[in-house]
C-alpha cells in the first residue's frame, strides 16, 4: 500500500490561489510521513495549468511514496458547487497523533459512508460533546455576540487554508461548538463554503448570513492574491537578460582576487571541469539583497523555504541562448542545523547564520570547456 498525502487548491483564472500555504503544508505533512522533501515549484504548476488549458478549476496536489521513491502528482477536477449539505456528529476515534487529512483518511472514508447511511452528506467528529473537526473543512460558527467562532485548534492539526486566512486578519474566536448547537454552521475548505442545513437531523437557522460574511472575507483575500500575482507576473515580463561575451580568457583566481577579493560580501562557485555538466564556474560581488535565518528564533524552518521560492517566482527569467543553467537568482546555503524543518533537535549553535542567501542579478561565467567568459545581468 503506498502512503500519501494531498492538498486540494482552488485555481481561479489560472492562478493556483494560496500556493505557498498549501505548499508549506503539504511539504510539512510529507515530512512527518517520512515521505522526503519533494521539489515542486510554481512554476511547474503554472506550466501544468497552462498545457492543460486550464483556468478556473480544482487542482489535486498528492505527495507520495512507492518503495523507495517519492512522487508528486497533479491532477485537476471541476469545482464543485456549493450546494447546502446534511451532517451528523461522530465520536472521535482516531489517532492520538493527527495529521489534517492525512493519517486516518481511511477513517475519514468510513465516517462518510457512516453519515451516508444515516441521510446525512457528511459527518463531524466530536469529542467531549463538542465538535472538533470536520473530515473535509474547516467548521465556523457564530457566537451570541455575532462573532464568528470555530473549533480550538490545539492537537487537532486544525491548520486549514482558509482557516488560516480568516485567521489571519480577521476577528475569529476559538470556542467549542457543541454538537446540540442549533446553529448557524458553515463547512469551509479551499474550493467551497457550504451551510449546513441540517445537523444530526435537527433544522439549522440563519445559516445564509454567516455563509455570506465568510464568502466575502474568502473572496476579498483571493481578489488581493490574485491582484499580487498578475502585478509579479507583469514586473516579470519587464525584466530582460543581458550578457557580452569577453574577446580573451583570463583565470577565475586572478579574476575574483583582483575584482572581488576585498568585498565583504562576494560568491565563487568555482568548478574546474570540462564535462557538460559540471564546466561552468560564477563569481560576483555586492548582491542586490541578502537574507540570513538563524535555528531558534522565532521565524520556522520551513518559512525560509516558502520565503525563497516566492521571491524566485517573483523574479523568475530564462534563456535558451547561454550555455549553463544559472541566469541569476538565490546564491547561499543551507546549514546543517536546518535539519531542525524535519524535527531533529541540534544542541551545537554557530554564530554564522545557519542559512545565508544572496540575491543576485549580476555576475561572471566562466566556460572552462569553450573558454569564454561572460558578463551577465
Amino acid at each position: 500500500m503506498n502512503i500519501g498525502v494531498f492538498t486540494t487548491i482552488k485555481v481561479s483564472s489560472g492562478i493556483p490561489l494560496f500556493f505557498e500555504k498549501h505548499k508549506e503544508r503539504l511539504l510539512s505533512h510529507a515530512a512527518k510521513l517520512n515521505l522526503g522533501q519533494p521539489k515542486i515549484s510554481l512554476t511547474e504548476v503554472q506550466n501544468y495549468l497552462q498545457k492543460n488549458n486550464l483556468h478556473d478549476c480544482a487542482l489535486k496536489m498528492t505527495v507520495s511514496k512507492n518503495k523507495d521513491k517519492t512522487l508528486i502528482t497533479l491532477q485537476s477536477r471541476p469545482l464543485p458547487s456549493e450546494k447546502s449539505c446534511k451532517l451528523i456528529t461522530v465520536e472521535d476515534t482516531r489517532t492520538a497523533i493527527k495529521i489534517y487529512k492525512t493519517t486516518d483518511r481511511i477513517i475519514n472514508e468510513q465516517t462518510t459512508k457512516i453519515a451516508q447511511k444515516n441521510g446525512a452528506d457528511d459527518a463531524l467528529f466530536t469529542l467531549d460533546g463538542n465538535i472538533i473537526e470536520s473530515t473535509i473543512s474547516n467548521v465556523f460558527s457564530i457566537n451570541k455576540h455575532g462573532v464568528i467562532i470555530t473549533p480550538p485548534i490545539k492537537n487537532y492539526g486544525l491548520n486549514g487554508i482558509t482557516r488560516q486566512l480568516i485567521i489571519e486578519n480577521e476577528t475569529v474566536i476559538e470556542e467549542t461548538i457543541p454538537e446540540t448547537t442549533n446553529g448557524p454552521l458553515v463547512l469551509v475548505n479551499a474550493l467551497r463554503i457550504q451551510k449546513v442545513s441540517h445537523l444530526n437531523g435537527r433544522e439549522l437557522h440563519d445559516g445564509e448570513n454567516l455563509q455570506k460574511k465568510i464568502k466575502t472575507l474568502i473572496e476579498k483575500k483571493e481578489k488581493a492574491y490574485i491582484q499580487k500575482s498578475k502585478r509579479a507576473k507583469k514586473n516579470n515580463e519587464t525584466k530582460s537578460l543581458h550578457y557580452e561575451i569577453l574577446p580573451s580568457w583570463f583565470d577565475p583566481e586572478l579574476v575574483f582576487d583582483n575584482l572581488f577579493g576585498k568585498e565583504s560580501c562576494s560568491f565563487w562557485l568555482d568548478s574546474s571541469l570540462t564535462n557538460a555538466e559540471n564546466r561552468f564556474s560564477y563569481m560576483g560581488a555586492s548582491p542586490k539583497e541578502i537574507y540570513s535565518y538563524f535555528v531558534g528564533n522565532k521565524q520556522k524552518p520551513q518559512e525560509m523555504f516558502v520565503f525563497l521560492e516566492k521571491k524566485l517566482a517573483q523574479n523568475l527569467l530564462t534563456s535558451d541562448k547561454l550555455p549553463f543553467p544559472f541566469v541569476g537568482g538565490f546564491v547561499g546555503y543551507f546549514g546543517y542545523e536546518m535539519q531542525t524543518i524535519t524535527e531533529r533537535k541540534f544542541k551545537q549553535k554557530s554564530q554564522n547564520p545557519d542559512s545565508l542567501w544572496y540575491f543576485v542579478d549580476k555576475f561572471i561565467a566562466f566556460d572552462h570547456k569553450e573558454k569564454k567568459i561572460y558578463l551577465v545581468c
